[in-house]
């Protein structure tokens, strides 16, 4: 399916785990709440999705 649609994935989840845990002296530290990578999932759910329907829509997929 193209392992650059799966990196960018993976590198979106880090980035905004990275950007949502508290700062250190704020308090107890807490990780993001699940609900925060919705957008990220449904999103690259789609591209998943329109790249396996066939190559053209997966240079798409990959590219966008």
């Amino acid at each position: 399916m193209g392992d650059s649609l799966e990196t960018s994935f993976w590198v979106m989840v880090l980035v905004q785990t990275i950007g949502s845990v508290d700062m250190p002296g704020s308090g107890a530290r807490k990780m993001p709440s699940p609900r925060s990578y919705i957008a990220i999932v449904v999103t690259w759910a789609v591209l998943f999705v329109a790249a396996g329907i066939g190559q053209q829509a997966r240079r798409g997929a990959t590219a966008f």
